[in-house]
């Protein structure tokens, strides 16, 4: 099992532990103990009350949910982006009194499962369509909790994701157009994609799937290349710090801009290592 091998290697040898890094191994030790087990339940209930020790020293309020738990903690490092969450229960008329306060904007609403940490049941609301958003919003399960949104991320936007080491000595980022979702998860192969890794001071820089679309692929190319330019100490930095915040070696930021619009990057969502215990995918 690949990632359960990955979740307990350590990167770097740590000869005096922070409470943050202790924490951690700590629930690592406990997840790997159940998944031997092939208890995945247990497993879940460990990494979630990782996240609530976290959640209470960086002041996050209540964790109950492991998507909610991350796109907090992407909204403290790297900015808030506007959003209402609606506990289980949720009413189509109190959903569509915010959708609507949200003016004309393309809006997203996700279901938030607990149990889960990609791959979350989504839909836009157009507003050039208003008069379907109640049949959209009611097909809906009402028993899970959704969190509504403008969607900064659309098909003809950039998205990016940065994997980062702790100190930043293994930095790669992907660049596509598209959601994130689409373009790195449940399309991955069928969208065009800039990658760009360090290696001696450098960026150099790959094309996956651009074949055919060489003026796509130039464009992300020059866009990665200007994003790096402008963006990546403030990224380095941020991961670094959250990094330390958490006790965790590595993680993944996501998040998207418009074409030429770098400075106004917006990230959504961070990628964990203890995500693959809430994947289906990996049991």
């Amino acid at each position: 099992m690949l990632p359960l091998t990955a979740l307990m290697q350590k990167h770097y040898s740590v000869y005096n532990a922070s409470k943050q890094e202790c924490w951690f191994q700590f629930a690592a030790s406990r997840v790997v103990g159940a998944l031997e087990r092939e208890n995945w339940l247990l497993a879940q209930t460990f990494v979630m009350e990782w996240a609530c020790g976290i959640g209470d020293w960086l002041g996050l309020g209540s964790v109950d949910n492991w998507k909610f738990f991350k796109r907090s903690i992407a909204a403290k490092w790297f900015g808030k982006v506007k959003n209402r969450r609606f506990s289980p229960g949720w009413t189509v008329d109190e959903v569509l009194d915010y959708a609507y306060s949200l003016s004309e904007q393309w809006i997203r609403c996700s279901s938030f499962p607990p149990n889960i940490a990609c791959h979350a049941t989504s839909i836009q609301l157009s507003p050039d369509c208003r008069e379907t958003w109640r049949y959209n919003i009611s097909e809906l399960d009402r028993s899970i909790p959704i969190e509504v949104f403008p969607q900064a991320c659309r098909n003809d936007t950039l998205c990016l994701r940065r994997y980062s080491t702790l100190f930043g000595e293994n930095v790669v980022y992907e660049m596509g157009k598209g959601q994130p979702m689409h373009v790195f998860e449940q399309q991955r192969g069928k969208h065009p994609i800039v990658s760009a890794q360090n290696g001696s001071g450098v960026y150099v820089y790959t094309r996956v799937a651009c074949k055919n679309q060489k003026s796509l692929g130039d464009r992300l190319e020059m866009s990665l290349a200007k994003t790096i330019e402008m963006r990546d100490a403030d990224l380095s930095s941020k991961s670094f710090s959250l990094c330390r915040s958490l006790g965790i070696d590595y993680l993944s930021i996501e998040g998207c801009h418009e074409f030429g619009r770098p400075d106004l990057l917006k990230v959504v969502d961070v990628d964990l290592p203890f995500d693959f215990v809430f994947m289906p995918s990996s049991k």
